[in-house]
């Protein structure tokens, strides 16, 4: 869905029903957006309403899960604005791609899953990938192998910002791509 549509339910009198409707897709407003609604009362016309895209999706712990969560990434930016080909996207299909491959690789518990979340608040595209396990928290290191332990040096110079959280079951760890131009929706 356009956020035109999303913003004229904000502005509709019967704007309850429709946002519940809206979200298809996995496609969310983050709460805070419905408690500003809810407390300022319903925009006017012509108010300007930030907008935040989310989307989140379980992937197996597997490498095919790994690379369904790249590919549908690019497709939720192009979704939101942000054209395959663009340095964004590009930037964040290869962040998507090694956070993933590094949650299947060194955070895989048996049975369970991990999580890929990409939201979009205003100029910034912010991926987070969850796993169950909470023992190996991701470390920038210097002494990488041949074969390995570059891909936190690739995240570095990938995100403009990245970091680790910690959670009830396991870790989130996230990093954030500025959106250069002002022209994208997202």
């Amino acid at each position: 869905m356009c956020p035109t549509f999303l913003l004229a339910a904000l502005a509709s009198e019967r704007r309850p029903k429709r946002l519940e409707r809206w979200g298809s897709s996995g496609h969310k407003l983050r709460p805070a957006a419905f408690t500003w609604s809810r407390r300022q009362g319903i925009p006017t016309k012509g108010a300007v309403v930030a907008v935040v895209f989310e989307w989140a999706q379980r992937f197996s712990s597997t490498r095919r899960g790994a690379r369904l969560a790249r590919r549908l990434a690019v497709l939720v930016l192009d979704e939101w604005g942000v054209p395959h080909d663009h340095d964004v996207s590009e930037r964040v299909a290869l962040i998507v791609a090694e956070l993933a491959a590094n949650a299947v690789t060194h955070g895989r518990v048996a049975g369970r899953d991990f999580e890929l979340r990409v939201t979009a608040p205003e100029g910034v595209v912010r991926v987070a990938v969850s796993d169950a396990r909470e023992d190996r928290l991701p470390v920038l290191r210097s002494d990488h192998g041949e074969d390995g332990g570059y891909g936190l040096h690739l995240i570095e110079a990938l995100s403009d910002r990245w970091g680790t959280e910690p959670r009830s079951v396991g870790k989130t760890v996230w990093a954030e791509v500025a959106r250069k131009e002002e022209g994208q929706r997202v």
